[in-house]
């Protein structure tokens, strides 16, 4: 029963089923025609019957398709037999409308409607053919294009090592036409030492045997490149090798780089000032071997933890709030800083810390802290001190200490106006030894 409904609904959007146009078309046509033929026609009895209905039959097949054309024929033989008769002509009174007639016109309708159908299905599957040879012609046009175009070289050679194709940037690198890298012996292209180079992992390839390695070239022009190359066996439908494809991506930008990164590794590794590097919320990312032996943390301990885990709290909040308003303002602050060891043991440590920004945006990205223990430098420039203002045989204040304090005195008296008294004691005998 679902089948024969006139209508159903899809979405919010009423639908016609698609077997309602083809009735609908043959309905109308019989009936016009048959009115014709009554009236104003009159050629019910008439001869030319069958030519008439055979149009309707034609035209519908062609707008409705197969089914249309057979319901037709159908339709045109049941008006014959039942409706002619009631109108005062029977196909049996005339000679045009007997049975063999019916059936002539039956058989001719069908193959007429069956003939127009197949057309329809050849012209659609030719239509379909040019849909999908157009679609396939695009599409290899595509991917040629971005095979073309790729800055990786792509090549294919068959097993006798000739070149059966190239890409730009496989005939930029070795500088030669694309006419005449097709067809070339692989030898000849890249000459006998790299060919030797080459040769094992050719064998290795042709034998079925995908191949992955990294070279370092001269190009045409004297400079140098680094190259990571692919050889990829093809095989036919017998399993045999019938060719391999080349592809190599040039790394020497890359290769450039990781040289930096090595040697500014190196250079982190190995200074003897210690390297601290934290995200833009004080999540510590990475330290140096230096820092290790200042601090007497370990990488593991320290990782994603925040700095404040060296402080000595000998500074209070003001020092730290002014020394990171200077590195948001400058992005740079140096100074001197106590912290503490892993042991509990303060030192003095002089440190630069500097603000890594984007290239983009020129937003905060990492803070650098680099840093030195100075506690023996101090340690001794404190000595020293001590030493030029106390006697060294008593350690008492001598002469130097008592006029830079005097006169500190005399300062702060006249900027107070307040009055100042100098008692002055003499030892007798203070030299005289025991």
């Amino acid at each position: 029963m679902d089948e024969i409904k006139d209508e159903y609904l899809a979405g919010n959007k009423i639908v016609t089923p698609k077997y309602i146009k083809p009735l609908f078309i043959v309905f109308t046509f019989i009936s016009l025609l048959t009115g014709l033929m009554i009236w104003p026609l009159e050629i019910l009895e008439s001869g030319f019957t069958w030519l008439i209905f055979y149009p309707a039959v034609i035209i519908s097949a062609f707008y409705a398709g197969f089914y249309a054309g057979l319901l037709a024929t159908v339709l045109v033989c049941l008006v014959v037999l039942f409706i002619f008769p009631l109108l005062g002509a029977s196909f049996l009174t005339v000679s045009q409308f007997g049975f063999l007639d019916i059936a002539i016109f039956a058989a001719t309708s069908t193959f007429i409607a069956y003939y127009i159908e197949a057309m329809h299905l050849t012209f659609k599957s030719l239509q379909q053919a040019q849909s999908i040879s157009k679609n396939h012609f695009e599409n290899e046009q595509f991917i040629r294009s971005i095979i073309e175009n790729t800055p990786n070289m792509m090549g294919y050679w068959d097993k006798d090592l000739r070149c059966r194709y190239a890409n730009t940037a496989f005939t930029q690198w070795f500088n030669i036409q694309h006419e005449k890298i097709i067809g070339i012996k692989f030898l000849d292209l890249v000459g006998d030492a790299l060919y030797a180079l080459n040769e094992p992992y050719i064998h290795a390839v042709l034998a079925g045997e995908p191949q992955k390695f990294e070279r370092k070239l001269y190009k045409t022009d004297g400079s140098i490149g680094h190259i990571i190359g692919h050889y990829i066996p093809d095989f036919d439908n017998h399993g045999m090798v019938k060719g391999f494809a080349i592809q190599a991506s040039e790394v020497t930008i890359f290769k450039e780089t990781e040289q930096k990164l090595k040697l500014a590794a190196c250079v982190f590794d190995n200074t003897l000032d210690g390297v601290l590097i934290t995200d833009i919320h004080g999540a510590i990312l990475s330290v140096n071997p230096a820092f290790v032996e200042i601090t007497g943390y370990s990488q593991e301990e320290v990782i994603g933890k925040n700095p404040r885990i060296l402080q000595s709290n000998r500074h209070g909040p003001e020092f730290y709030s002014d020394m990171w308003k200077e590195i948001k303002e400058n992005g740079l602050w140096k100074g001197e800083v106590w912290n503490r060891h892993k042991n509990g043991e303060d030192y003095l440590q002089r440190m630069t810390v500097s603000m890594v920004r984007r290239d983009v945006d020129d937003e905060p990205m990492r803070y650098v802290s680099v840093f030195s223990d100075i506690t023996e430098l101090w340690r001794k420039d404190e000595y020293i001190k001590h030493l030029a203002f106390h006697d060294p045989l008593t350690n008492l204040p001598n002469r130097t200490l008592l006029m830079e304090r005097l006169n500190q005195k005399l300062l702060s008296s006249e900027r107070e106006c307040c009055d100042l008294a100098v008692m002055f004691l003499d030892l007798d005998g203070f030299k005289v030894s025991v």
